[in-house]
């Protein structure tokens, strides 16, 4: 699943936001399978978290 799909369906800018500035420190194209995991990690920890509505 797309990351950003997953953000836009939350409706949750904040998410988005931290994800956007998170992968601007991360530029390293080797990484980028360990940094989906991550990202992944940390949108389920923000999903976990009561959503106001």
């Amino acid at each position: 699943m797309d990351n950003t799909e997953t953000t836009v369906r939350n409706g949750n800018s904040e998410i988005k936001f931290k994800i956007i500035e998170w992968m601007g420190n991360n530029q390293d194209a080797s990484n980028l399978l360990k940094i989906k995991k991550e990202l992944a990690k940390r949108i389920l920890r923000e999903q976990k978290k009561p959503q106001q509505f």
